[in-house]
């Protein structure tokens, strides 16, 4: 029976429609009339629990699809009902809601030229298939409601995030990938920003590093949900920048360098996470004034390459990079011989190629420490930190004076074009 639920936190753009771990509800007809205009109709809305009146007679049956002239009925008489209404999860409802995934996943993938579109056609998976059986699941289901109902911006993102990510878990599996993997990607990635979905200004935080914690504060929310195991594990570390795949710097995408699916999950997620961010930040005016998206392309690609040879990123995952951009081989071997110089240092972590991504100088970090390499003469001054914050590469010089090092002679010429 429908009865009077506990109040139930209000989101929303001045309705009063709830979405909590697996249910829908609503809490007056108005509310679930706008929520059904939006959901395909109120032929494809049924009730949880039977409706009754006053008397205990019953109104609408559990689980039958409403008609209009069952909406019209239930309005006239809502005063007297006080009721609230818990929706179920019909079959119409979730097909209807794959259809609009399925829509947005279409237009995405018709770009033949992408990324995300080369890994996930004509593989050895369906990309829809995986989404609808991810709808399977009521709490995965019910926060995509909300999401498409309330016209979430962050909305492009999270698919971006979990084609490619669902694309290269594929590929780093060498095919052998179980569905229920794919699904547990492709809902982790859906869900990674959990924590800032509804946020108008999300792009404000989704950054590296997660400073406000978001990624952190996404993976408790999403521990105490009855989601796919290994979910919420994954999208802990997400907007994260540590040294975590050392172990995998001399390893092949053939190897198997993970010990479980989740790690493999967590690595693509950051890597693709961070790809995405990078990519939206650099192809904004202020950011990157006057530069063309081939040379924005090349410093992301450079940066990815870094930091995978620092062990930032599975190095592994980004064969599957270069598989797909292959005409900049150069970037990615650039990148990789960066990372080189500087951790052939003595003491590793002092040595810094500076700026990034065209160093012409390596710096001392640590002027205190003695080293036969250090330049005594000549000291580079840097004024500010001309690194893109979005993309931070290790700690950030302060302003200041920095000796350099004789490993600035083994610098290679940056790409002509970088």
């Amino acid at each position: 029976m429908l009865y009077v639920l506990p109040l139930f936190l209000t989101i929303g753009r001045g309705e009063e429609m709830n979405f909590e771990d697996g249910l829908l509800v609503a809490e007056s007809m108005d509310d679930l009339y706008a929520f059904a205009n939006k959901m395909g109709g109120v032929e494809k809305i049924a009730f949880r629990d039977p409706v009754l009146d006053d008397r205990k007679k019953v109104l609408v049956q559990a689980n039958r699809n409403l008609s209009p002239s069952i909406v019209n009925q239930l309005t006239a008489r809502e005063k007297s009902l006080q009721i609230t209404y818990v929706l179920a999860n019909t079959p119409e409802l979730r097909a209807h809601v794959a259809n609009m995934l399925g829509n947005e996943i279409q237009k995405k993938l018709a770009f033949e030229a992408s990324f995300a579109s080369s890994l996930v056609k004509h593989k050895n998976f369906d990309i829809f298939t995986v989404m609808r059986s991810a709808l399977n699941n009521d709490s995965f289901f019910t926060i995509m409601c909300r999401c498409l109902y309330e016209d979430f911006k962050i909305f492009p993102h999270l698919l971006d995030v979990a084609l490619l990510s669902t694309g290269l878990y594929a590929e780093a599996r060498l095919g052998q990938a179980h569905i229920s993997e794919l699904v547990t990607v492709f809902t982790a990635a859906m869900l990674h920003d959990y924590e800032i979905m509804s946020s108008p200004l999300w792009y404000e935080k989704d950054i590296f590093p997660a400073e406000d914690d978001h990624d952190i504060r996404s993976y408790g929310k999403l521990a105490a949900k009855a989601l796919p195991e290994g979910v919420a594990e994954m999208v802990r570390m997400t907007n994260r920048l540590e040294a975590r795949f050392a172990h995998a710097k001399n390893a092949k995408i053939t190897d198997k360098w993970y010990n479980t699916t989740v790690e493999l999950g967590s690595a693509v997620l950051n890597i693709v996470e961070y790809f995405m961010t990078a990519l939206r930040e650099y192809n904004t005016e202020e950011h990157s004034p006057g530069k063309d998206k081939a040379s924005e392309l090349q410093e992301i690609l450079f940066l990815i390459s870094y930091q995978a040879s620092m062990g930032v990123f599975a190095k592994p995952l980004i064969y599957l990079f270069e598989r797909h951009y292959e005409k900049y081989a150069r970037i990615f071997a650039y990148g990789e011989e960066i990372a080189k110089i500087e951790q052939s240092c003595k003491y590793k972590v002092l040595a810094l190629a500076y700026p990034k991504p065209r160093a012409v100088q390596v710096v001392c970090r640590d002027e205190s420490v003695p080293c036969p390499l250090r330049i005594s003469t000549s000291p580079l001054n840097v004024i500010q930190n001309v690194n893109k914050s979005v993309v931070r590469t290790g700690k950030p010089l302060s302003p200041g004076w920095y000796f350099k090092c004789q490993l600035s002679d083994q610098l290679p010429p940056p790409p002509f074009d970088l």
